[in-house]
């Protein structure tokens, strides 16, 4: 299994937040790539989906962005971005 990340030297701890994955979207290989650069422009498929993003009771409920024939996958957590 291969994941990309980024690492921290030495971190002060390793906070994380409980997710949800509330959907899982196959992006066409250019829209992920689009979204992989400029993650805070607009993302058309974020509007369509925003019901899917939202924090409840501690836990953040996201989309599981797929890179359409590929492996690659961003969680998104758009909540506050429209």
């Amino acid at each position: 299994m291969k994941f990309k990340a980024n690492f921290m030297e030495k971190p002060g701890n390793f906070q994380m937040d409980d997710c949800e994955i509330e959907k899982v979207v196959e992006l066409s290989h250019e829209d992920f790539c689009r979204l992989k650069i400029t993650p805070l422009e607009n993302q058309p498929f974020l509007a369509e989906h925003k019901s899917c993003m939202f924090s409840r009771d501690g836990v953040i409920h996201c989309l599981l962005a797929l890179d359409q024939g590929g492996s690659d996958g961003i969680l998104v957590d758009a909540e506050q971005g429209f």
